[in-house]
């Protein structure tokens, strides 16, 4: 199937990954795959994982190995006409798409074959759901070890109802949360190819929102909100002149504050759901600290376990750090007297 950003040579998501674990809640991922493939012309690989204990399910220790490579042939084969069920659906009429089932670790898998796929985008629900042998992917934890690993951008789903703004007949919004550090800035590229996607034929919209934290509940923003503000500009000229211009979004911004013991993702889904109405959230895993807080979590993850919306996950690679980096450099010495 062509399409418009196709035509236009606009496509940056050209294969989108799509895990499954074989419950309706994962299918809910979907819907917004299949947007996006029918609005860029990108591919899906659906890809289910077989864990290991699941070929020792009910079996008793006297079992035959030829009993078990006859359960092994069948997990397989249940899993790969699953999958050939979904290609045929309603749900992916018109698009390329093929599958993958495989043998191991859910979260290793996926990341294994996204890389394998040369996957631009992984797509997958945030929430699993109880399979027919008894057997739980427990969804919400891969999804966790996926978004803290993963070297591409991964955009969790909660379910496939429609964005707010799509049932008004407007393009979906997307909120990039920053807070000044080269590594959150590295979610601009991929919100705004999500953006446009999304919204094809329509201009998409991107809502810019920085982060500041006042050092005491007495003091005010003052210089830091100043800063934010000069901060917030140069990002907007980026999609009005600069190497964003060519995604032709609507691009809007806002300054928001928070004091010690207030929490930022609380800031965050406020700003999102009710003052900018936006659809998506998008926000790297981690920002100014620079190292990812597995064990304790982190603004993130917070977000990700109280949102009910999609959320854009970019854990920021050394080289997309460093270009934003040369990016700004390069901005500084042109404004330079």
């Amino acid at each position: 199937m062509i399409n418009g950003l196709f035509m236009r040579g606009m496509v940056m998501i050209e294969r989108i990954l799509v895990p499954l674990d074989g419950s309706a809640r994962s299918e809910e991922a979907l819907a917004i795959a299949g947007r996006l493939a029918r609005a860029t012309g990108a591919s899906l690989l659906l890809m289910r994982v077989i864990t290991p204990e699941q070929f020792h399910m009910h079996l008793h220790t006297d079992v035959s190995e030829y009993m078990l490579e006859q359960m092994r042939k069948m997990y397989l084969e249940e899993a790969e006409t699953y999958l050939k069920q979904v290609m045929a659906s309603s749900r992916l009429q018109g698009i390329r798409a093929s599958s993958k089932v495989v043998v191991g670790l859910p979260g290793d898998c996926i990341l294994r074959q996204a890389q394998e796929y040369d996957a631009q985008l992984i797509v997958m629900c945030s929430q699993g759901g109880v399979r027919e042998e008894g057997v739980r992917w427990l969804m919400g934890s891969v999804a966790q070890y996926v978004e803290r690993q993963s070297a591409v951008p991964v955009l969790l789903v909660r379910d496939e109802r429609l964005f707010a703004a799509s049932q008004k007949g407007e393009a979906p919004g997307i909120l990039v949360a920053l807070d000044g550090s080269p590594y959150a800035e590295t979610t601009l590229v991929p919100a705004a190819e999500l953006a446009q996607a999304l919204a094809w034929p329509q201009p998409g919209r991107i809502h810019l929102m920085y982060a500041v934290k006042v050092p005491s509940a007495t003091e005010e923003p003052g210089e830091a909100q100043e800063e934010a503000a000069t901060y917030l500009k140069a990002c907007q000229e980026r999609f009005q002149t600069g190497d964003l211009k060519q995604y032709g979004l609507k691009v809007v911004s806002s300054i928001v504050t928070y004091r010690p013991g207030e929490p930022l993702w609380q800031k965050i889904l406020a700003t999102s759901c009710h003052d900018t109405q936006c659809d998506i959230i998008a926000m790297a895993t981690h920002g100014r600290e620079g190292l990812p807080r597995l064990r304790q979590g982190s603004v993130t993850e917070d977000v990700l376990q109280a949102s009910s919306q999609p959320l854009l996950i970019v854990r920021p690679q050394l080289a997309d750090i460093e270009h934003v980096t040369q990016a700004s450099k390069a901005k500084h010495q042109q404004e330079a007297p």
